[in-house]
């Protein structure tokens, strides 16, 4: 993974890069998200959330259906159009989405 980054001559720790992309997981194996990797490379090593605009809204229907009342709540309260002050973690990794629910 290093190698990417330095043939692209983009000094960027290896950890940093771990701790933004290595969120997906096939067994016991944990790899990185291809898609982030490659569009972080090509945004010249800037890090962000690249990979929420490669999914569907699935994800979202399976968290609204099971969520706590206080987060629903707060859902209808932004259907209705009332703002709402959160934190939102930009580190946010798959397996961890049912045991957080400031993940939705």
């Amino acid at each position: 993974m290093q190698g990417l980054f330095t043939k692209q001559n983009f000094s960027i720790c290896i950890d940093e890069v771990k701790s933004w992309y290595n969120g997906y997981r096939v067994g016991d194996l944990v790899m990185y998200n291809p898609w982030s990797i490659i569009y972080c490379l090509s945004e010249e090593g800037l890090f962000d959330v690249y990979w929420v605009n490669t999914g569907n809204n699935n994800l979202i229907e399976q968290k609204v259906l099971t969520a706590h009342a206080d987060i629903k709540a707060q859902f209808e309260s932004l259907m209705r159009g009332e703002p709402l002050d959160i934190a939102i973690n930009k580190h946010l990794a798959f397996d961890i989405l049912d045991k957080d629910d400031t993940s939705f």
